[in-house]
């Protein structure tokens, strides 16, 4: 899973649909819209501001070693 971060300030790109704005930003994780593959990412990727970030998902956090 990967997230869309903006250099700037460190914000994500929100899901789609808000406030009509190609991209809007959110400081909280949670709120961030999440892409399954590095290639949707990166169809949605302004390169000049944003960076693309690798995450894993909620239930490998809990995972025990």
């Amino acid at each position: 899973m990967f997230l869309i971060k903006r250099r700037a300030d460190g914000k994500y790109v929100s899901p789609p649909g808000l406030r009509g704005l190609r991209h809007s930003y959110t400081a909280r994780i949670d709120l961030a819209r999440v892409y399954q593959t590095k290639e949707e990412a990166e169809r949605d990727l302004c390169p000049e501001n944003e960076t693309i970030v690798s995450v894993v998902s909620v239930p490998d956090l809990f995972r025990t070693r």
